[in-house]
């Protein structure tokens, strides 16, 4: 593909913010480093998985609701962190911090710093991780 031909078809599922960098050739047929904001493919498959991930959240919001997990699961979720993760970035065991999101009792007997530390893991202020909307 040219250079001048790398589609920029920009459907708003990431609304421009994001490009990625493809190779394309010039008019001279050297590769190049050309930055595209997508193509109708990669947009269809993002959004794809974009739905996939508001579906989980979803999920895991109803499980809060009925008190079957933490917020912190509600919040990991949307933030598409799995246990795993949090445990790396917590420096926690892995059964822990599955107690954590899913004994909401548990969760809520954590000490404040302890909920201030997933709050700045998964980006978020303490009072946005205590709440689930």
């Amino acid at each position: 593909m040219k250079a001048n031909e790398v589609p920029q078809d920009d459907s708003g599922v990431i609304g421009g913010k994001f490009t990625g960098l493809k190779y394309a050739t010039d008019e001279n047929g050297n590769y190049v480093e050309v930055q595209s904001i997508g193509w109708d493919a990669e947009i269809t498959v993002l959004s794809q998985a974009w739905d996939e991930v508001n579906e989980q959240a979803k999920e895991a919001l109803e499980k809060v609701k009925a008190g079957q997990w933490s917020t912190l699961a509600y919040h990991s979720t949307k933030c598409m962190m799995n246990e795993a993760m949090l445990s790396e970035y917590m420096d926690m065991s892995k059964a822990k911090v599955k107690e954590h999101l899913y004994n909401p009792a548990a969760f809520a007997a954590l000490p404040a710093a302890t909920k201030e530390k997933y709050a700045e893991v998964l980006n978020i202020d303490l009072n946005e991780l205590l709440r689930a909307e």
